[in-house]
């Protein structure tokens, strides 16, 4: 089935359900995001949930008691097929025989073209069937073409072509495997108690065990985080502390914003010719190239304090357009557009791009107050956003001896080696078939609509949400994930709050507020759900708030 699946439908042109990723929109529902094992994953999916083929199943609660794949076949799962393939009773076209026969040949040596006897025997050989179960489970449809000629299309053609990758060289394929380190999930689920072995020897307590884990998806998941909340809640802190477990000190910056920053030339600096053609560089661009001549296999980790204190589209655009897709290996940020590098005052060359990698991670953090406006949407919707709160007295005592422990700045970055590709854990998780994850958003996605009248979980807030996902259950060791599984549960409600209701306009972030009870949540986002419903029925005057609106 897996190779059959790969070998006709990984990509058949012009036809909705033959195409991979990105060929196809990203809302179809039929969309191919790999080739590898894609025929287990038709199988399970389809087998599993509400087409015809439950019925070959015993019955299961977790799939409202329709057929489930994982209950095993019914004692009379045979005669049921024949039933559905009753062409008196169905709609569904039986496939054709001499199709059917090609495909399941497709290897055969044929010494010269097969007649029609030829090809239908060698199936049922293939098949271990006899003639009769054959032709009940077929039409009588001839093929129509010789079974022996060119293809049109083969994996190796489509390679070849003008939409495979472009080539390597050695020394290039080298290098980029040199630079990725392996991280295995063993690794994965190792971190958790590493960062709260490192928090502890820096005197930093967190809520709970839950947000410790979910401050490591998001580090581990998206490449730009905004760290959100009211002063005190320990937003820098934790971005310290994020940036000096994941980076050595020499890969690590803090780049400190102002206001009235309209352009990235006002925050990095900028080429003058009445300065002798130097490049006039600015402290945060001299941080940055600190850390980009350093050793570069490991990524870099970049806070930017009080971000919105400027507009971060304006200022920060090289991260906004460079950090648009699902992950980045580089980030290049524009410098001058003179030839080759130019010296700074300190004779220091400035390169025409710098470029921070591999998979560089940056940390905002941001106050919404009357002086420092709420970031963009187009910004909100690249991001994870981390909406702290402001710690219990009783994690306030556990830190209170902070003095007496090392700063955190003096970390040394034990898990330097354990960050990487923000999509690893979704590929792993993309490897086994499932959808499980897929289908806990497309609950809340649904409750969403009710409400509001329509989607408002697009396909970006959607993938960056699987990735999370992917990543929470790594961490907390779920590999095999399940439908009611408290954490899936939880990562898809964390889901919500790090990537759909940000980017809610006021009056979609009030109805969402109204269905999704804080009672009824998991994860972080019944504590937070709490604290927001207070502060919005707190406010009796002027129109309801957004989500960020909830933060001032």
């Amino acid at each position: 089935m897996n190779q059959s699946v790969e070998d006709l439908f990984a990509l058949i042109p012009e036809h909705p359900k033959g195409r991979i990723n990105p060929f196809i929109d990203l809302s179809s529902k039929v969309r191919w995001l790999k080739v590898k094992d894609s025929g287990r994953s038709t199988v399970w999916n389809t087998g599993t949930r509400d087409q015809s083929q439950t019925a070959l199943f015993n019955p299961s609660s977790t799939n409202n008691g329709r057929g489930y794949f994982g209950e095993g076949l019914l004692p009379d799962a045979a005669e049921i097929a024949v039933q559905h393939l009753d062409q008196d009773t169905t709609e569904d076209p039986l496939p054709g025989r001499d199709a059917l026969a090609v495909l399941v040949t497709r290897n055969h040596e044929w010494d010269a073209e097969p007649s029609r006897d030829e090809l239908h025997a060698a199936a049922r050989d293939f098949l271990g069937m006899t003639p009769d179960e054959f032709n009940t489970i077929t039409a009588d449809v001839e093929l129509a073409v010789p079974v022996l000629g060119s293809p049109e299309w083969s994996p190796s053609l489509l390679m070849a072509s003008e939409l495979g990758p472009p080539e390597t060289t050695l020394t290039e394929r080298g290098s980029q495997v040199a630079q990725e380190p392996d991280i295995t999930v063993e690794d994965v689920e190792q971190l958790p108690e590493q960062f709260r072995s490192f928090l502890n020897h820096h005197g930093i307590a967190t809520e709970s065990d839950e947000e410790m884990v979910d401050l490591l998806a998001a580090a581990l998941s998206s490449q730009l985080i905004i760290m959100a909340g009211p002063s005190g809640s320990g937003k820098s802190l934790m971005a310290s502390a994020l940036a000096a477990f994941f980076a050595p000190p020499d890969r690590r910056a803090r780049l400190d914003s102002s206001r009235l920053l309209a352009k990235r030339e006002e925050f990095f600096g900028y080429f003058s010719h009445l300065a002798d053609k130097t490049f006039q560089v600015l402290e945060p661009l001299q941080l940055l190239l600190d850390v980009a001549v350093a050793d570069g296999t490991t990524s870099p980790m970049v806070a930017v304090e009080e971000a919105n204190l400027s507009p971060i589209e304006g200022y920060l655009s090289p991260l906004v357009h460079g950090l648009g897709g699902l992950e980045a290996k580089t980030l290049a940020i524009p410098l001058h557009n003179q030839v080759g590098s130019v010296k700074q005052q300190s004779e220091q060359e400035v390169p025409r791009v710098l470029e921070l990698g591999p998979y560089p991670r940056f940390f905002a953090t941001i106050n919404v107050d009357a002086d420092s406006p709420a970031p963009a949407r187009k910004v909100v919707s690249r991001a994870c956003v981390i909406l702290m709160e402001a710690p219990s007295f009783d994690t306030a005592l556990a830190a209170a001896d902070t003095l007496v422990h090392p700063p955190v700045e003096e970390g040394t970055g034990p898990a330097a080696a354990l960050i990487g590709r923000p999509t690893l854990a979704f590929d792993r998780y993309s490897e086994t078939g499932s959808d499980v994850f897929q289908q806990a958003l497309k609950e809340r996605a649904v409750i969403l609509r009710s409400v509001l009248g329509s989607d408002v979980i697009a396909h970006r807030p959607l993938q960056r949400s699987l990735i999370y996902m992917s990543w929470y259950a790594e961490l907390l060791g779920v590999t095999e994930p399940e439908l009611g599984n408290p954490v899936v549960e939880a990562a898809a409600d964390n889901a919500l709050l790090h990537f759909v209701l940000p980017a809610l306009s006021a009056k979609e972030f009030g109805s969402a507020l109204s269905v999704f009870k804080s009672e009824q949540r998991s994860g972080l986002l019944a504590p937070r759900l709490a604290r927001l419903e207070q502060v919005t029925r707190a406010q009796q005057f002027g129109p309801p708030p957004d989500f960020w609106g909830a933060l001032t």
